[in-house]
Order: structure tokens, then C-alpha cells, then sequence
């Protein structure tokens, strides 16, 4: 096919490399400038590839100048959808990309692992110190219900023996007074009979 192409002037061959003999082939012949075209895209991958891949060769091969993302996955798309023949450094250049990428993902979803049993913990955590802090609202509530009846309780008991002492106290203005403290400390119908039981003049 080559050589009816170059027999016919539409093409030159020299040393293996085939190149068109005038531009205005590829205007005037459609299909080949579809062929062209399509190749365009997979000719810049292969440029930036070759330059990049020398470069990274030349540098001792460091990953820091590995393909990753976006040119990675195109590159990669690229290679296995046209099977491009690829030197042995753009072949290596390819393969340690893809194989850093693998490696930073992984690291990656270890990372948000960690990252979620964290959370987990630290949810636990916060849900036990709610519980313990509701605990210690709902026991100190507690503790100041029992204190104040237990002050009530003193109250009462200090107002009825109060109560009582008016009774046997002989000195009537002494009775009275008794009696009304032991009312105002606690008024509750005991101590308000003792008020009128208390001796009167």
C-alpha cells in the first residue's frame, strides 16, 4: 500500500519514515484528514508522554514527576484503547504512575478509615459524657429534693416541738410567742392548734 502511495506521489518514504508529499493531500482527501484528526489527540498524548517520560528517566526517576489525575487516567485510556507501540521508559513512566496512583488511593482509603473509626470513637465518647452529665443533672436534682425535704422535715419537727414547749410553758405572753414561731415556721394545722391550745391569761 506504501509503495503505490509513494508510486503515485501522494507520499515519500525515506529511512522507514513515511511523511505526506504536500499538505494539501490531507485538505483535498477527506477520509485521510479524518484519520488525521482522529489521531490528533492520541499524537499530543504521545508527544507529551515521550518528552515527559524522558525527562523523568533523566532525573533518576523520581515519583514527583510521575503522571497522576486526570493526564494519568488519560494516558492511560489512551494506551489501552489504541495499543500504541510505547518505548520501554513510557512504558515504565506509565506503569509507575499507575502504580503510585494505586498506592496514594489506598493510602487514601486508609486514611479515611482511620478517619471514620475516629469519629466512631469520639461519637461513642460524646454520647457516654451525655449520658453521665444527664446522670449527674438528674442526681443532683435528686440530692436538692432530699435536701429540701430534709429541711422541711427539720423545720417541722423544730416547729411542732416548738408547738409542744408552748403548751407547757406556764408564762401565758411566753405560750403565745411559742406558739406563733412554732406557726410561722411551719403552718400546718398542728401548729395552729397548739397556737390555740396555748394558755391564755
Amino acid at each position: 500500500m506504501i509503495d503505490l502511495l509513494v508510486a503515485a506521489r501522494l507520499v515519500t518514504s525515506d529511512d522507514g519514515a513515511v511523511e505526506l508529499a504536500h499538505e494539501a493531500l490531507a485538505r483535498a482527501w477527506p477520509r485521510l484528514r479524518a484519520w488525521l484528526d482522529d489521531d490528533l489527540e492520541g499524537q499530543r498524548i504521545l508527544h507529551h508522554l515521550a518528552h515527559a517520560a524522558d525527562t523523568w528517566n533523566d532525573l533518576g526517576r523520581p515519583d514527583s514527576e510521575l503522571y497522576r489525575g486526570v493526564r494519568l487516567a488519560k494516558a492511560l485510556n489512551w494506551q489501552h484503547s489504541t495499543g500504541p507501540p510505547l518505548t520501554p521508559t513510557e512504558h515504565d513512566f506509565l506503569t509507575e504512575g499507575q502504580r503510585l496512583s494505586e498506592t496514594e488511593l489506598h493510602a487514601a482509603e486508609n486514611r479515611a478509615r482511620l478517619q471514620i473509626r475516629i469519629n466512631r470513637r469520639l461519637r461513642t465518647l460524646l454520647t457516654a459524657t451525655a449520658v453521665l452529665l444527664v446522670g449527674a443533672v438528674i442526681a443532683g436534682l435528686i440530692a436538692v429534693r432530699q435536701a429540701d425535704l430534709a429541711d422541711r422535715a427539720a423545720t417541722s419537727e423544730l416547729a411542732r416541738r416548738v408547738g409542744a414547749r408552748a403548751l407547757v410553758t406556764e408564762d401565758t405572753s411566753h405560750s403565745l410567742l411559742l406558739a406563733a414561731q412554732a406557726v410561722r415556721l411551719d403552718d400546718a394545722p398542728e401548729t395552729r392548734a397548739n397556737l390555740v391550745a396555748a394558755p391564755e391569761d
